[in-house]
């Protein structure tokens, strides 16, 4: 069940193993409580389901005019709000996030949330691809550190600036 913040994934972030260093790892303690709070009244609130969990373009395949997801490897219980804030993570520019969210509502009610709940969720994904990244013996994605931290650093402060 995703109600804990890295479904189920050791926390590598700030857990013990963390490879980031102290100051750090407080910066992101800090988030993650924030965005603890947003999991929890959501869970409080909402009956979990199977959610996808990785919508992204990747994950998509036209046929006919018809579009089907594929890779269910992420798939896991959770809420619509996680599933909606896992596939906007994937969309950089504000005008195609206001596009994806058009399109949902057009076969969904976007489910109901405070201002700011969505913003935690996706940057939550964000510091999840951190943690993957951190666990990761793969030397390309071990690699990418050096460049994403610096990004989730970023977001990490505006979030907790707002």
């Amino acid at each position: 069940m995703f109600d804990s913040l890295f479904w189920g994934f050791d926390n590598l972030v700030t857990g013990p193993d963390s490879l980031l260093n102290g100051d750090d790892q407080a910066l992101m303690a800090r988030a993650l409580d924030e965005i603890s709070e947003v999991v929890n009244r959501h869970y409080a609130s909402t009956p979990p389901h199977i959610i996808h969990a990785d919508a992204n373009g990747g994950n998509l395949m036209w046929h006919n005019g018809a579009v089907a997801i594929l890779d269910f490897d992420d798939c896991g219980i959770g809420l619509p709000l996680q599933d909606l804030a896992t596939a906007l993570y994937y969309v950089r520019q504000p005008s195609d996030r206001d596009a994806l969210l058009e399109g949902y509502r057009e076969v969904a009610e976007v489910p109901p949330h405070k201002p700011g709940d969505l913003d935690a969720l996706i940057l939550l994904r964000r510091i999840q691809m951190l943690n993957y990244v951190l666990e990761s013996q793969n030397p390309r994605h071990r690699a990418e550190l050096d460049n994403f931290w610096p990004l989730v650093r970023s977001e990490v402060e505006h979030f907790l600036s707002r």
